[in-house]
């Protein structure tokens, strides 16, 4: 179960939800997490990004902090996810 320093989240003006996530290599404060692309096996994949300026622009997918798979979200930040997702 992750801390509640991973759980924080923060809404912007505009309506995205930004959260704290839990990598590896450390926790990452405050990230726009959107849905990705979906695997032959049918895997969901997230990208993390550290803005939404970041994941409005053509290059998206080199400006992204990391990209993860639905098992290492939350069930309330792969609903972030989608509505961000939403948003863009």
């Amino acid at each position: 179960m992750l801390g509640d320093e991973a759980q924080k989240v923060r809404v912007d003006d505009e309506g995205f939800v930004f959260t704290n996530l839990l990598f590896p290599g450390g926790l990452q404060d405050d990230v726009l997490i959107t849905e990705g692309m979906v695997t032959a096996r049918g895997e969901q994949l997230y990208g993390v990004f550290a803005s939404v300026w970041h994941a409005r622009q053509p290059d998206a997918d080199d400006r992204c902090i990391g990209t993860v798979g639905g098992e290492f979200l939350t069930k309330a930040q792969r609903d972030f996810a989608e509505w961000n997702s939403t948003l863009l």
